[in-house]
């Protein structure tokens, strides 16, 4: 049997399963260059040195919310504490920030820029709650043409010229590429990222259970560590995986108890250029869960996928570095670093994630 160290991670896990990993990477990205900041128009209630949305700036208290209308898990961050924000918004009792990301792709932007859009018809936290309560089960699905956002957005009376125009035209776009560069400034590598009073909630226990964000928001004393490390541990792969690089890996059905923390190690060792936490690598992999031995999800049906390494889950960038191109590798995700008890559509609650990963190529 091949002995695995558990790794050490350096944030907790909500995001999507490799957050974000979209079907394909097709999508223009935000663009790189834009006219100087002092010609960057900001919409309504924002400004271009501040991306943000800000709420009750009087308030004490301030929670700092980045996201990405694409983005499954703040979509279930949302979900579960949405009305919640909504409350203490509309009694002036907490300042909340949203810090609009679209770094996932085309639709990405598209609602991003719609947010934008609806700030300017003083609707900005009814779009956010329309996009997130609305959203598809698969990133870049292609739900979200601009013809389908008009029509949504009409039924919260976003219907006039200068919104319509404001979308078609992508008159923020600008402004959004700024609002993505100021996220690598505030160091933040995944979404959603949720901070009170400048300190990082806990992934694992704050983001989906609505009781414990309520909890720390009234008590921001508890707020002691926001990612409590793992201590590293072996534990024995007792099933079989094919090691074969470039053919779709065959996962026997796990036996024994999972490892109680992130765990990795190679299966073939790779001859090429080794990953570091800042590429842009191109991968082939399949997701399986521990308990049924059943693959999830798998590249190996749709083609090779590219992504920057920073977008991964937290697990998968401390699991992934060190990588070299031409290697198969394992990552095991237990539940508290993936999808806790609620799961997803198509991840069990409870379940522990087995990652089989061959890297194709890497680039910095």
């Amino acid at each position: 049997m091949k002995k695995f160290l558990a790794l050490i991670v350096l944030s907790t896990v909500v995001a999507t399963i490799l957050n974000p990993i979209p079907s394909s990477f097709a999508a223009p990205t935000p663009k790189p260059s834009i006219a100087p900041t002092s010609q960057v128009k900001a919409p309504l209630g924002a400004s271009v040195t501040r991306t943000t949305f800000t709420f009750n700036s009087h308030a004490t208290k301030k929670l700092d919310i980045w996201e990405d209308f694409q983005c499954l898990n703040c979509g279930v961050f949302e979900r579960a504490n949405g009305a919640y924000l909504s409350k203490l918004i509309s009694a002036g009792s907490l300042q909340v920030i949203y810090h609009p990301l679209s770094f996932i792709g085309l639709e990405s932007q598209r609602l991003a820029n719609a947010a934008a859009c609806a700030a300017d018809q003083n609707k900005f936290l009814q779009f956010h709650k329309l996009a997130f309560d609305s959203q598809s089960t698969k990133e870049n699905s292609g739900l979200w043409t601009t013809t389908y956002l008009l029509k949504k957005a009409s039924s919260i009376g976003l219907n006039s010229v200068s919104f319509t125009n404001c979308v078609q035209k992508a008159s923020y776009s600008d402004w959004l590429v700024l609002a993505n560069q100021s996220s690598k400034t505030a160091g933040i590598s995944a979404t959603p990222a949720v901070f009170l009073n400048g300190k990082p909630l806990n992934r694992a226990t704050d983001y989906s259970d609505p009781t414990q964000l309520q909890k720390i928001v009234e008590n921001p004393e508890l707020l002691i560590s926001a990612s409590p490390l793992p201590s590293p541990s072996p534990f024995a792969l007792s099933f079989a995986i094919t090691h074969t690089f470039g053919v779709m890996p065959v996962v026997d059905t796990p036996v024994g108890a999972p490892p109680a923390d992130i765990g990795a190690g190679d299966l073939t060792v790779g001859t090429g250029e080794a990953a570091q936490s800042g590429d842009s690598i191109t991968i082939q992999y399949s997701v399986v869960d521990w308990g049924t031995g059943k693959t999830i999800t798998s590249t190996w049906k749709t083609g090779p996928t590219m992504v920057q390494l920073s977008k991964l889950l937290p697990g998968l960038q401390a699991g992934i570095p060190g990588m070299k191109v031409g290697g198969r590798r394992v990552v095991v995700l237990p539940p508290k670093w993936a999808y806790g008890s609620q799961g997803t559509a198509t991840v069990p609650a409870n379940a522990t994630l087995i990652f089989v990963i061959d890297l194709l190529a890497t680039t910095r």
